[in-house]
């Protein structure tokens, strides 16, 4: 009988899946028309509205996708529609017979899914509907907000100023208000400067890589929520709830666990320090909870002041009121419980819901205080928390008992349609501060055992042979997070003793491995993770979290809101053009830069080479051999990918053009790349922007030939001097001979077309010929700075000219804006004009350039200095070789993939480029380690040292 009733409940008829015809029956959940256009009439009426679907009659199709929509964990609810419509345009006959906009908007669509579907809409009481020039009213607290932030922005200005003219120093003791205002004092704080002057403290290090990770970690799951809603192929969406690899980013347990526990360990640890010189008493209680609210208050109120007045002006959309305008409103009416840190006990505010966590914090951080001062000898300690550990087991299981909740908030589509504000898991644990006492628990027992242990000198070393137990515990931990996914299943709600037995086993497991990792990395346990968490380059993202997890949220949300069309889920292209984007179509500040540059090192390491060595001819060869050897193996890798296995990573109905045809480029003229003269074919789709190889190659050659055959400084500056006015003249030669443009204008045609047909790319960009002139700005660079130090220049006697230095940047980008002129309507610009901003603008970019790259290496001023040299960016510059030669063929396997047409919008821009820029960095890496770095190295131990070794015979 029992195995009756099971076979009947598994055979119930409940639909949890249908195939692609099936679901192309339902009509579409997610639809827009177009809003600009829409709006661009004047009497403009767009109209966002949620419909649910009805029939008057039996519907197979309408009972179909009820039961479908009833596996709500994975799947859209179907009934329900989101729908925007031009009410003036696709509603016009109905609005024109009646003034009720909810009977316009259901006879309207009703037109349409009665004739496709057979079935009938009935609008809800949530719609909102927009106009042209539809504006907010600025009101009182506007003015107020704005004064206030005008304020702060004074107090810094004035702040910096008087530090930058006062020469104001950290070890002054005697400091006004404004100092602590001074932007280039608080700039050093982002930096890794120096060590902290108690060892134990100087452990603590790795907490900056967990704190950055985990912040980067939780905006990127947060970043990717809004726009995996409002989509045009929803059953893509739901499919990918089968993927196993998206659980750890839909279980936010990694995360808050991870907030948690840091921030009880660091309090623990701190008053443990704090101890040794000072008595424990209930008289510091309010000192150091004080502290606290002085520490986060102020930036807090900052960013809830602008969610509530000015940033509901930012922009425009079908979803902006309910995206950012209803932010704003429960902002204002929220604000004190924010303030007051209880903002995580109220329900359905869409005020900063990501700021629940700081609430959450703060109560805890007081729960741990208590208890810290309370019980002060082991033995009450151990009791207490012991205690304190049972309750935190109690609670959530109690919740899910009594409530029937998820052990942890459900990523459901539907859920993130709402952000989260009626998920009751979401509201009744994940973000109480009661419910998450289990991890406070572990923080504090961090804390005291990372301080016994350190004051009892506890040797690790000892238990080295564990290692491979604790470098495990990563994998476990994500396998723990993944273990998730049981509860996004199709078919009945997992069983209460399921849940109740996740929620009291497995998360505190997960706290457990938490706590173990970071008890390793601070008491040095082993080297790989510390070393990955230890890295400098982690400090200024760590630094910058708080203020990161404030604004994130109101960003997400503002992005989201100002999408006038759906989303796509896949990975498209986007191009985005405006008057703030012509620094990034002109192509010209890279190219400069990185010529400069190559030129400058090159001739700055044989004035260094030179005092050791004989400058003659018989280095040429050498040294032209060592840049093939330390290029050409990485080089080659990469065009053997893209000729042969690259094309079949992929389909779409644009992959032969993008995808196809490089690999058949490649295999036609990859003995072209591998001679570097692929810069003077025209029409080749193989690696397009390996065209600076070759370029940078040919004038390295000649930069070589020109430091070898000019020893002295006079035949120095007559050459170069000659290579100046060949430079200027060689790009305007073009220009007038061809009818040329001075740089590739970024047209959508030329985009379309890769830049493969452009004649100004063909005959000025990519030639090493018409590149002279910014080698011999290199030279002159790496000869100045070497003269400079030999003669020990002392910059600082002009610093008094470091106003005019600190402007250069920004008149390099408005050199590079100013090419806007030839991106206008009309008529072609003139010859002449074209010819002037090649012979006067485009020089003046490289002098700027150049100038700057003197004052970094020279020391001059410390602001972009402190910026260059920070040294997180030691990673990606040597990773940036490889990132080169990859990206171009990673952005056209994107393009050739995107099966559905992109909008052209900022955000995607911004999504989209910084995915590429992800993208072309993850693929270098295994590439740099494995191929670049060999190559890098045996050239530099072997070829390199190998001649220095000859030398010392000679000698």
């Amino acid at each position: 009988m029992l195995f009756f009733i099971l076979l009947f409940h598994i055979c119930c008829g409940v639909t949890y899946e249908l195939n692609a015809s099936e679901y192309s029956r339902m009509p579409p959940i997610f639809y827009l028309d177009d809003y600009d256009r829409c709006l661009q009439e004047a009497n403009g009426l767009f109209c966002t509205f949620n419909a649910d679907l009805i029939s008057d009659k039996p519907s197979n199709l309408l009972t179909m996708i009820k039961e479908y929509s009833m596996q709500e964990m994975i799947h859209f609810n179907h009934s329900r529609l989101h729908y925007g419509l031009c009410v003036t345009k696709t509603c016009k006959k109905q609005y024109e017979l009646s003034l009720d906009l909810r009977q316009v908007l259901e006879g309207c669509l009703n037109e349409t899914i009665w004739e496709k579907y057979e079935l009938k809409v009935k609008v809800t009481n949530k719609y909102h509907c927009n106009m042209p020039k539809q504006y907010g009213h600025v009101d009182a607290l506007d003015i107020f907000v704005a004064i206030s932030l005008l304020i702060i922005l004074m107090l810094n200005l004035i702040g910096s100023l008087c530090d930058a003219f006062r020469g104001t120093n950290d070890k002054n003791s005697d400091k006004s208000m404004l100092h602590y205002f001074s932007i280039r004092q608080n700039w050093r704080i982002l930096w890794p400067l120096g060590e902290e002057s108690d060892p134990r403290l100087r452990r603590l290090k790795g907490f900056h890589g967990i704190k950055a990770i985990t912040m980067l970690f939780l905006i990127n799951a947060h970043g990717a929520m809004p726009y995996i809603t409002f989509v045009n192929n929803t059953q893509f969406v739901e499919n990918s709830y089968s993927d196993l690899i998206i659980y750890p980013f839909m279980n936010g347990a990694l995360v808050t666990r991870t907030y948690v526990i840091v921030s009880a360990f660091l309090l623990t640890y701190s008053l443990q320090l704090f101890s040794e010189k000072n008595p424990i008493n209930w008289s510091i209680l309010p000192k150091w909870i004080l502290m606290r609210i002085i520490r986060l208050t102020p930036t807090y109120a900052v960013v809830l002041a602008w969610s509530m007045t000015w940033a509901r002006f930012l922009g425009d959309g079908p979803h902006w009121h309910r995206a950012a305008v209803i932010e704003s409103e429960h902002c204002r009416r929220d604000w004190w419980r924010h303030l007051l840190y209880i903002n995580n006990y109220i329900n359905g505010s869409h005020c900063n819901i990501p700021a629940w966590y700081l609430a959450a914090d703060t109560q805890l951080y007081c729960l741990a205080l208590v208890i810290l001062i309370s019980s002060r000898s082991t033995r009450a300690r151990k009791l207490v928390l012991s205690m304190l550990f049972i309750i935190g087991l109690i609670i959530p299981a109690a919740h899910i008992y009594f409530e029937d909740l998820q052990p942890f908030p459900i990523t459901s589509p539907n859920n993130i349609l709402n952000f989260f504000t009626t998920d009751p898991t979401f509201n009744s644990i994940y973000k109480r501060g009661h419910a998450n006492v289990l991890n406070c628990v572990f923080g504090i027992a961090l804390g005291l055992s990372v301080y016994h242990c350190q004051k009892n000198k506890f040797n690790v070393q000892k238990y080295t042979r564990y290692r491979i137990v604790y470098w495990s515990l990563p994998v476990l931990s994500m396998a723990l997070v993944t273990s998730g996914c049981i509860f996004f299943t199709e078919g009945p709600k997992v069983s209460l003793v399921t849940r109740m037995l996740f929620s009291i086993v497995v998360m505190p497991l997960l706290s457990l491995v938490l706590t173990a990792i970071f008890w390793g990395v601070v008491m040095k346990f082993e080297d790989v993770y510390r070393g990955i968490l230890e890295w400098p380059g982690w400090v200024t993202p760590a630094r910058l979290s708080y203020c990161a997890y404030l604004l994130h949220g109101t960003l997400i949300r503002l992005l989201a809101g100002s999408a006038t069309e759906l989303t796509h889920a896949s990975l498209p292209n986007c191009l985005y053009s405006d008057v703030f984007n012509f620094p990034f179509l002109n192509g010209t500040l890279v190219t400069r830069t990185y010529v400069i540059v190559s030129a400058f090192l090159l001739t700055y390491s044989l004035q260094l080479f030179s005092e050791k060595n004989s400058i003659n001819w018989s280095i040429l060869p050498k040294w032209i051999l060592m840049r093939i050897i330390r290029l050409t193996p990485t080089y080659a890798v990469v065009l053997a990918w893209s000729m042969t296995w690259a094309r079949f990573l992929g389909e779409g109905p644009h992959w032969h053009r993008a995808a196809v045809i490089e690999s058949e480029h490649c295999r036609r003229d990859w003995w072209r790349h591998l001679l570097y003269i692929n810069n003077y074919i025209n029409g080749s789709h193989c690696n397009i922007p390996a065209w600076y190889l070759a370029a940078d190659t040919q004038l390295y050659c000649l930069a070589l030939v020109i430091l070898i055959s000019c020893h002295s400084t006079r035949s120095r500056k007559l050459v170069l001097s000659t290579l100046f006015i060949i430079g200027l003249i060689i790009p305007a030669a073009h220009i007038y001979f061809e009818d040329l443009q001075p740089f590739p204008i970024t047209s959508p045609n030329n985009i379309l077309n890769f830049f493969t047909t452009d004649p100004t790319f063909n005959s000025i960009y990519k030639r090493g010929h018409a590149n002279v002139l910014n080698c011999v700005f290199g030279i002159a660079l790496g000869l100045t700075v070497y003269h400079c130090q030999k003669n020990k220049l002392d910059v600082q006697k002009y610093k008094r000219y470091r106003i005019i230095y600190w402007s250069l940047p920004v008149l390099s980008m408005a050199l590079v804006t100013s090419g806007c002129i030839f991106f206008t309507d009309g008529p072609k610009v003139s010859l002449v004009t074209r010819m002037l901003f090649s012979i006067v603008v485009m020089p003046l970019l490289s002098l700027v350039l150049t100038v700057i790259f003197w004052g970094v290496v020279m020391k001059f001023e410390d602001v972009y200095r402190g910026i260059l040299e920070w040294p997180g960016w030691v990673t990606p510059a040597r990773l940036s070789y490889c990132a080169y030669l990859l990206h171009g063929t990673l952005i056209r396997l994107v393009a050739g993939s995107a099966t559905e047409l992109t909008h052209a919008s900022l955000p995607n821009c911004f999504k989209y480029g910084l995915l590429t820029i992800v993208l072309a960095y993850t693929a270098a890496t295994p590439l740099f380690l494995m191929v670049e770095a060999p190559f890098m190295r045996l050239l530099k131990e072997r070829v390199m040292s190998r001649e220095h070794s000859d030398k010392k015979k000679r000698y």
